[in-house]
């Protein structure tokens, strides 16, 4: 693949991402899972809705455990601990 490639397919990737994650924070409050009330007007909510919709996500994208997926482990955890 080249760095071309690489750059197109993993920004396509974001913003699926991004519409999945907007999908998903309408649905948290929608379905009013926060008492938003509860909380101070800063950071702190939107930052903890942040997490699990990233949670969520890292889930959908993740090699599935199988042995012929340990080098894509591998590499995630490469890039991550460079970044």
């Amino acid at each position: 693949m080249t760095k071309k490639e690489l750059r197109k397919r993993t920004r396509q990737l974001i913003q699926i991402v991004g519409r999945h994650m907007r999908k998903n924070l309408e649905r948290v409050i929608k379905e009013d899972m926060t008492d938003h009330s509860q909380y101070e007007d800063n950071w702190l909510l939107p930052k903890t809705v942040l997490l699990a919709l990233l949670k969520e996500e890292q889930y959908q994208y993740r090699p599935p455990e199988d042995r012929k997926y340990a080098k894509c482990k591998k590499l995630t955890e490469k890039i991550y601990s460079q970044l």
